[in-house]
């Protein structure tokens, strides 16, 4: 996860491990900006079903689950 300055809250996405060690292999330097990726965000609220059938749309097995004021619950 990848956060704006100290708050928690303030996600910006995540960075994949791959997409760093690819970075450095190329001599760059860190940048984690450029490797954030966007990941799902599932309402706390959504069965089980329909976020499996959305892990699978988007094919990634990464999801913010958030309340119903938008504070991040879990991952």
């Amino acid at each position: 996860m990848v956060t704006d300055g100290d708050d928690a809250e303030d996600l910006l996405g995540v960075v994949h491990v791959i997409d760093l060690l690819q970075q450095s292999l190329r001599g760059e330097p860190l940048n984690l900006r450029v490797l954030i990726r966007q990941p799902l965000v599932f309402p706390e609220t959504l069965p089980l079903l329909p976020a499996l059938e959305q892990f699978r749309n988007a094919r990634t097995h990464f999801a913010f689950v958030v309340d119903e004021f938008g504070s991040v619950e879990g991952l």
